[in-house]
């Protein structure tokens, strides 16, 4: 039963890629016909989480959103998800972390702040961490107990 939902739940999420990538709403192409850096949408599941779009340091926003499925494909099977956030410097001033299960997944950057005109560090990050615990919960594979 569960390898069936699993199986789904995988079906959904290519038909989903597939349909956004032939409208047009994947990562824009730059003009010279190579993929765009910006603008990458966190895709988990069926679930369009958020977009990042800044680097982050060194890590373009691609390599940001790999690490986010990196991290999600490693807890795909665990019983249990749990997010946690630290802010970074002062109150958040220089971004606020996820974390999945001790893991950092993405950091929420002052840049990523400002391009929502947001306030903080710290609200994009709720927002970011309520997307990603909700995808997580529609997309783990939980282990179902053998029948007595």
């Amino acid at each position: 039963m569960g390898s069936a939902r699993f199986l789904r739940q995988l079906w959904s999420a290519g038909l989903l890629i597939t349909v956004l990538a032939s409208f047009g709403f994947g990562p824009r192409a730059a003009a010279d016909g190579t993929e765009s850096d910006t603008d990458v949408p966190v895709v988990i599941g069926a679930t369009v989480c958020f977009v990042v779009h800044r680097p982050q340091g060194e890590m373009t926003p691609k390599q940001r959103v790999e690490r986010v499925h990196y991290v999600f494909a490693k807890y795909l099977g665990a019983d249990e998800g749990t997010f946690t956030t630290v802010a970074l410097g002062r109150h958040g001033s220089a971004g606020v972390a996820i974390y999945l299960n001790g893991d950092h997944v993405i950091t929420v950057t002052p840049d990523d702040a400002d391009l929502t005109r947001s306030k903080s560090c710290a609200s994009v990050a709720w927002y970011w961490k309520k997307a990603l615990e909700d995808a997580f919960e529609a997309t783990h594979v939980r282990q179902e107990a053998p029948p007595k």
